[in-house]
């Protein structure tokens, strides 16, 4: 009789642990969903403008001045070698 109690009680346990995780999940998503889609779109807006800025500055003039100067030394060292 004791050995069936016990393992009644750790089933009770055990399935009083499992609702209590699955409610703690259901409410930190509907708590923090918005948030993270909010976050979300905010990450996705600043690398959208970061690559924007990126390709305006290596537009630049001063960029491709550097970036002539630098296959020039390349294919210099691949000729004197």
């Amino acid at each position: 009789m004791t050995e069936t109690f016990i393992d009644s009680k750790k089933e009770v346990d055990n399935q009083l642990k499992k609702t209590c995780e699955e409610f703690i999940a259901l409410v930190t998503t509907m708590l923090v969903g918005p948030l993270r889609d909010f976050i979300d779109k905010v990450w996705d807006i600043f690398l959208v403008n970061c690559l924007k800025i990126r390709v305006s500055f290596l537009k630049s003039d001063f960029v491709l001045s550097d970036l002539h100067i630098l296959m020039y030394r390349i294919l210099l060292n691949s000729t004197n070698t």
